[in-house]
C-alpha cells in the first residue's frame, strides 16, 4: 500500500523521460522513511539503459530498520475516500440484500394470501352448491307432499261420492 501510495504521488514525474530516475529515488527515500528496505540498482549509464551484471542491485545496508512508528497509510485523504467508499458500497450491498430478503418474504407472504383466498372461494362455492342441493330437495319433497295430499283429497272426496251414493239408495230402497 506505501508503494502504491509514493507511487501515485510521484505519477506525474514517469511522463517525463528524464525524471524516471528521480521519481524511483524519491519512491524509495519515502519506503526508507517507513522503515521499509529497498535495493537500489547503481546506474552508470543512461536512465533507459538495461542494468547489466556490473550494476546488480544492492542490498541496503543499514543494521536495522529504524524504530520509528510506519506511517498509517490509511490516514491518507484519498485511502480514507476509497475505505469510506468501500463502506458506502458495503452498506449499499447490505440494505439491497435486506430489501431482497424482505421482497421475497413479502412474496411468499401474498402467494400464501392469494392460496388461502382461492380456498375461501372454493369453500364458498360448495357452501353455495349445498345450499342449492337442499334447496332443490327441500322443494322435491314440498311437491311430493301436496301431490300426496292432493291424492289423500281426490281418494276422500271419493269415499265421500260412493258414501252419499250409498246413503241416497238405501234411501230409495226404504
Amino acid at each position: 500500500m506505501a508503494m502504491l501510495s509514493l507511487y501515485e504521488a510521484n505519477v506525474q514525474m514517469f511522463m517525463d523521460v528524464g525524471k524516471k530516475s528521480r521519481a524511483w529515488k524519491k519512491i524509495s527515500e519515502g519506503l526508507k522513511d517507513l522503515c521499509i528496505p529497498v535495493k537500489v540498482l547503481n546506474i552508470i549509464n543512461a536512465e533507459d539503459d538495461p542494468p547489466s551484471e556490473k550494476n546488480l542491485p544492492l542490498v541496503d545496508e543499514s543494521p536495522k530498520p529504524k524504530t520509528t512508528p510506519v506511517a498509517d497509510v490509511t490516514k491518507t485523504a484519498r485511502n480514507q475516500q476509497q475505505i469510506q467508499s468501500m463502506e458506502i458500497i458495503d452498506k449499499v450491498q447490505e440494505n439491497q440484500k435486506a430489501s431482497d430478503e424482505n421482497m421475497t418474504r413479502y412474496l411468499k407472504m401474498k402467494e400464501k394470501e392469494m392460496e388461502l383466498k382461492k380456498k375461501a372461494i372454493d369453500v364458498r362455492e360448495t357452501e353455495m352448491q349445498v345450499k342449492r342441493d337442499v334447496a332443490s330437495e327441500k322443494l322435491k319433497f314440498n311437491e311430493k307432499k301436496h301431490k300426496d295430499w292432493l291424492n289423500i283429497e281426490k281418494f276422500t272426496c271419493e269415499l265421500l261420492k260412493k258414501l252419499l251414493k250409498s246413503h241416497t239408495d238405501s234411501e230409495e230402497s226404504d
